[in-house]
């Protein structure tokens, strides 16, 4: 075998930086204030990074991961409807592959920068996707979601139920489900750290975003808060009662659904419910669940997953915060670096007064 092909790692899928360059796009090095073009076979790469014991043989697996997955992304970037139906299959392995893309590499960025109480911390909580700190991190995670690329891919009898009891995760997809976002002006921009991650305030994973062409991002997103307006009213009402339990010692932690539910019955003096979870997303009906409700088990084995259609203003502010944390800077129009540019996060940094 001819290793010498395999020396480059792509941090970032050469079949996504394809999106940007087959519209024109360009990359910003911001070090030097220079737009350039972008080379497929170079950007977003360091030698060796997947080898492990002199072997490319990680980096092959994640070639297959990444062609598999690239056929089913090629169908959502030029669905012209506003529905994609793809298998239960097809699913799993989208989300798998979010999964794959935030815990590749160290690049990943997260919503909340600074708190004065250090409440923002990543990677404590259960389920999700993962800030990796380091390579050595990098290369185990990805070995575990390789192998169960493997082992799903081959299993020609897999059906996929998304598992909702949050209290009994087995599955490294389960409490998570898939958000198709679409922007028809090509807003979508990328940064050398390659998505982004937001937290709840008491650091309980929300989603991961995941920009995959100028028209097209993904999302894994805490079913746990976003299944529906349920879910979501009630996540509100939860979780600053949560925090003030954690923050004052008043009692345990809910452990299970009823416990939280009880939770939610009570009331603190000066505890209010959340008006929102996000700081970042406006409209956060867009990342409730658009398909867990339908029974295709027992019909033909396909999911009809929405693709959200989402306004500028909402991109810019995604772009702003990748734009802030990345050193290169790929984009379709130059009016979308002046946004980034002009629009100043102020949520970044938190601070907070403890009741």
């Amino acid at each position: 075998m001819d290793q010498t092909k395999y020396v480059k790692n792509h941090l970032y899928p050469k079949f996504h930086l394809k999106n940007w360059d087959s519209l024109g796009g360009k990359i910003l090095d911001k070090n030097n204030s220079c737009i350039r073009k972008i080379e497929l076979g170079d950007d977003f790469t360091k030698n060796r990074y997947y080898w492990i014991d002199n072997s490319p043989d990680l980096e092959i697996r994640f070639g297959k991961f990444e062609c598999y997955i690239s056929n089913i992304i090629n169908e959502i970037i030029n669905a012209t409807s506003d529905n994609i139906e793809i298998t239960s299959k097809q699913l799993y392995l989208l989300k798998l592959y979010c999964k794959f893309a935030a815990e590749r590499q160290e690049n990943t960025t997260y919503v909340i920068k600074e708190d004065e109480f250090g409440l923002y911390e990543n990677n404590d909580y259960q389920f999700g996707t993962f800030i990796m700190n380091n390579r050595s991190e990098v290369l185990i995670e990805t070995q575990k979601i390789i192998e169960k690329f493997e082992k799903v891919i081959n299993d020609k009898c897999f059906r996929y139920i998304e598992n909702q009891d949050f209290d009994n995760i087995k599955d490294i997809c389960d409490g998570v489900h898939l958000v198709i976002l679409r922007n028809a002006g090509n807003h979508f921009c990328l940064g050398n750290v390659f998505g982004l991650i937001e937290n709840t305030s008491d650091n309980d994973h929300l989603y991961f975003y995941l920009p995959v062409s100028p028209n097209i991002s993904l999302m894994l997103v805490n079913s746990e808060y976003y299944l529906d307006k349920k879910q979501y009213d009630f996540a509100k009402r939860y979780l600053p009662r949560k925090f003030h339990v954690r923050q004052n010692m008043l009692r345990s932690l809910p452990h299970n659904k009823q416990q939280k539910i009880d939770l939610t019955n009570m009331d603190f003096f000066g505890v209010k419910d959340d008006e929102y979870l996000s700081y970042v997303i406006a409209n956060e009906s867009i990342l409730f669940n658009s398909y867990y409700h339908q029974d295709i088990l027992f019909t033909h084995d396909i999911y009809n997953i929405k693709i959200q259609d989402i306004y500028a203003s909402q991109v810019y502010m995604f772009n702003s915060i990748i734009y802030e944390d990345s050193n290169e800077f790929i984009f379709i129009n130059k009016e979308d670096i002046k946004k980034a540019k002009k629009i100043k996060a102020k949520f970044r940094k938190i601070r907070m007064q403890i009741m």
